[in-house]
């Protein structure tokens, strides 16, 4: 007997009815609101720490790119560059007596240095052990990084096993930043991104979101070093960046030992996050020497690379050649409320295009944005505006915007694309859509967000015991409430409803979740607790804060309960310990992470 498929009608009736009766208890205990105090929908609800993506900075010499790192707007960056020029920056409170916010200073506050002539140390030590009625997992993870003068030394480490701790996934750099011509000089591991990051771009592929008219546009440094253990889009050799006036030059030779599964002595798959397996460690390498340059004027910048890449072994399907050529060109240009960028590259005798048009100002903003990767063409160390993360064989066209007006934000965007080969296994072409609706409304004490998502794609499901890639149809309806109740205390409270649909065969399924959070802090103690029940035939993706510097998107599904408690204390200023312990009702899995950050200055 086939499911009865519910009215979505009817549902999304009864949604609408939760969400006013939240926000009329919103509105009944609102006190007072100005109407210059806004929830920026680019940012959770929580705060974003950026201990783990960025690095010590020495704030009286770091140059603009350098403090783009921080996650600092255009504007704090030229407050601190101006204000250093006229006298040296001593320590936080002179960051705000110049207009840095409190809570700005507060985020940032461990990744500072204000006497690089000093030695400084910053340690960060992880800890995780999950276990399973069958199984068990442990997990290391150590990074330092230590800065003197304008000499810098980062190691990062990570092992699945404690008996491997300095011989798993290792990464290191040293950098040398000598003067204005030579702005840095690495040794060791690195990450280049270039363009819009159809032939180079950092790490862990990209997505839509909710900032649906700046989340496309890249904002990384073009050099960096780079401290995470994973071999994807890393290198690892020698790079320095060059600068004469406008110009910045940049040439880059790297080696690399990568995780690969080999059939008959070719490459089948690479394993760009490690894996444990002898046969698969540094059974390949690949070897890349090239030169990018870019031209920066006020806010544009024109530029083009070439690189050779070359693996050491031939690839197990014909399409993919282990010896190739990347050149590219790319623009990114800005007049009043407009902006202009792109990127065409030419790898492997394959093209890739990107271009967007975003414009309006603050109050109403528009981004058009579109995209062609012919397929095949190698994506390793690629990662612009895509779908997935392998986004060969894709075009298509994005629309995005954004509306301002008083406490309400309006975010929404439809994506519209393409696979014209092959898709999958499937001897067709598709098309595919996405669109996204976001309403946000910020008090002074509460907040809340409606999200409605509506997906038509690919999967590959498994249904009468036949796996196969299924076209799906899914609605997803989020509802989230904070309320900030006073200083030390905050409330939080969310639901979703998912709707998920696979026409070809006549598969329905649904699912409700439901999560309550509470959170007290101190100026040296945080407690956060939080409990998710949820009843689903479908899988919700939970995004949620795990520790200060992290973050997981927990999948749950099927019928069950899941908690957290986490605990942060700052022991000294210099010293900070954080523990999250998770567990599922049903015992199917339990959950320890732990985290020691150690800094001297």
């Amino acid at each position: 007997m086939l499911p009865i498929r519910p009215n979505r009608r009817l549902v999304f009736i009864c949604f609408l009815i939760f969400l006013f009766s939240k926000l009329l208890l919103i509105l009944a205990i609102e006190s007072y609101f100005p109407d210059d105090y806004l929830w920026d929908s680019d940012v959770d609800f929580d705060e974003n720490s950026y201990e783990d993506q960025h690095y010590l900075i020495a704030v009286n010499s770091a140059s603009y790119d350098d403090l783009r790192l921080l996650n600092l707007s255009d504007t704090d960056i030229v407050k601190i560059i101006n204000a250093r020029e006229r006298k040296r920056i001593e320590n936080l409170d002179d960051l705000e007596r110049i207009g840095i916010a409190a809570e700005v200073t507060r985020r940032i506050s461990g990744l500072l240095v204000f006497d690089s002539d000093a030695l400084s140390l910053r340690q960060q030590v992880r800890f995780e052990h999950r276990s399973c009625p069958d199984d068990w997992l442990s997990r290391y993870y150590n990074k330092g990084e230590v800065l003197y003068g304008n000499i810098k030394v980062g190691y990062a480490s990570t092992s699945d096993t404690l008996g491997r701790i300095t011989n798993d996934n290792v990464s290191y750099y040293i950098q040398y930043a000598p003067d204005q011509y030579m702005e840095q000089l690495i040794i060791g591991n690195y990450r280049l991104s270039l363009g819009q990051g159809i032939g180079y771009a950092p790490a862990f592929g990209f997505s839509k979101g909710a900032s649906t008219v700046s989340q496309p546009v890249k904002n990384y440094t073009s050099l960096r070093p780079y401290t995470s253990p994973y071999h994807g889009w890393s290198l690892h050799g020698i790079a320095a960046q060059l600068k004469v006036r406008s110009h910045v030059v940049i040439p880059f030779y790297s080696y690399t030992n990568l995780h690969a599964r080999l059939i008959e002595g070719k490459i089948r798959t690479v394993y760009p996050f490690g894996e444990h397996r002898d046969e698969y460690r540094d059974s390949a390498a690949e070897t890349i020497y090239g030169l990018s340059w870019r031209y920066k004027r006020e806010n544009n910048s024109y530029g083009a690379y070439i690189s050779a890449n070359r693996f050491d072994k031939e690839f197990h399907l014909p399409e993919n050649n282990n010896k190739y050529t990347k050149t590219g060109l790319f623009f990114n240009h800005s007049f009043d409320s407009i902006d202009f960028w792109g990127e065409y590259a030419r790898i492997d005798n394959k093209s890739g295009l990107l271009a967007a048009i975003r414009y309006g100002d603050r109050s109403f903003r528009h981004l058009l944005l579109y995209r062609y990767y012919e397929k095949d063409i190698p994506t390793w160390h690629g990662n612009p505006f895509a779908v997935g993360s392998n986004f060969d064989n894709e075009n298509g066209i994005y629309y995005g915007m954004e509306l301002r007006a008083n406490r309400l934000i309006v975010n929404a965007y439809f994506d519209v694309w393409r696979y014209p080969g092959t898709s999958y296994f499937e001897k067709m072409p598709v098309t595919r859509n996405d669109q996204l609706l976001q309403f946000s409304y910020q008090l002074q004490e509460n907040s809340f967000r409606l999200r409605v998502r509506n997906k038509d794609y690919d999967k590959y499901r498994v249904i009468d015991d036949i796996g196969k890639i299924r076209r799906e149809q899914s609605l997803t309806m989020t509802l989230e409430w904070m309320r900030q109740i006073n200083t030390n205390w905050r409330y939080r409270s969310g639901a979703q409803f998912v709707d998920q649909y696979i026409s070809v065969a006549d598969d329905y399924g649904k699912g409700f979740l439901k999560y309550e959070q509470i959170r007290w802090n101190n100026e040296r103690l945080t407690l956060i607790a939080q409990i998710n029940v949820y009843e689903s035939e479908v899988t919700h993706y939970l995004y949620q804060q795990t520790l200060r510097g992290m973050w997981e998107n927990r999948p749950l599904s099927d019928d069950d309960m899941y908690m957290w408690i986490m605990a942060s204390y700052d022991l000294k200023s210099n010293l900070n310990i954080q523990s999250k312990l998770s567990w599922f009702a049903s015992g199917r899995q339990t959950n320890i992470l732990s985290q020691i950050v150690y800094r001297y200055n």
